[in-house]
């Protein structure tokens, strides 16, 4: 079987730069377009949207001040092999410009993988005459939105500490299942927090996308189709008293997994 053609649409976050190294080192990853988070953040503003801009602010200052950046960017930095970030990408100021409609329509591919970007406009979705993958950090169809496994986390659904695969359709991560990729609470290390949960569960979804990408026949046509179930969340659903109930949750969290590993019963 032939290697599938792929085109990227990322933002820059650490692990969207490692899906794209971890894409290039196995498949013919034809075209990378990469919008900026800072991009996001200044459309948000310019559109006067200016409570979703100042939630942005403050998960782009807490990330950084309570240390979730630097944790992963220190995750990813080795997967997929050396940093080779944006060598030949395209950026934009959004990811429904026209100039990534002409990429689409002018450039032979497989399939359009999608991570990080805004949400993708009727008109980009019809640019391409391939289906669109996105690899979502949270356990579809419970959790949909933004910082669902540290929603899952908080909620003590350890079933749901996961990424999941899924087709792109026009609403917000409501397309067909792919593949949940879930991560193993009790296997975790003892001091594992949610930064830990969400990157542990976003390098399981690359991993099983590779996989699914190298043995197509594996692929689901069309994916599992969504029930009416579930959450969608926004930014502003993680205030700064969530970081506390973190902390509580954490404690608990530890606990359950020393006594487990010392009884012997994991």
């Amino acid at each position: 079987m032939s290697c599938p053609s792929l085109i990227l649409l990322r933002s820059d976050e650490p692990h969207h730069e490692a899906l794209e190294r971890l894409l290039a080192n196995r498949f013919d990853l034809r075209a990378v377009v990469v919008e900026p988070g800072g991009a996001q953040r200044r459309r948000l503003f310019q559109r006067g949207r200016k409570q979703a801009y100042r939630w942005r602010i403050y998960h782009m200052w807490r990330r950084r001040l309570m240390g979730s950046a630097r944790f992963r960017q220190k995750f990813f930095a080795k997967v997929g092999g050396r940093p080779d970030v944006n060598n030949g990408a395209t950026i934009v100021d959004s990811i429904n410009d026209p100039t990534v409609h002409q990429i689409l329509r002018n450039t032979p591919h497989s399939f359009v993988i999608v991570i990080g970007t805004s949400i993708l406009s009727p008109t980009s979705l019809a640019a391409s005459s391939r289906r669109y993958i996105n690899i979502h950090g949270g356990c579809l169809p419970h959790y949909k939105g933004n910082h669902c496994v540290f929603r899952a986390y908080l909620d003590e659904r350890e079933d749901c500490l996961a990424a999941t695969i899924h087709y792109v359709d026009e609403g917000i991560d409501t397309g067909g299942i792919i593949a949940v990729c879930a991560v193993d609470e009790l296997s975790a290390p003892i001091f594992a927090g949610p930064e830990y949960f969400y990157c542990a569960a976003e390098l399981h979804a690359f991993k099983r996308l590779i996989d699914l990408l190298s043995q197509l026949d594996a692929m689901p046509r069309v994916g599992e189709p969504q029930p009416t179930v579930g959450r969608t969340l926004r930014m502003s659903d993680r205030t700064p008293l969530c970081e506390l109930a973190f902390c509580a949750v954490q404690v608990l969290h530890v606990w359950r997994r020393l006594w487990l590993r010392f009884s012997g019963h994991h």
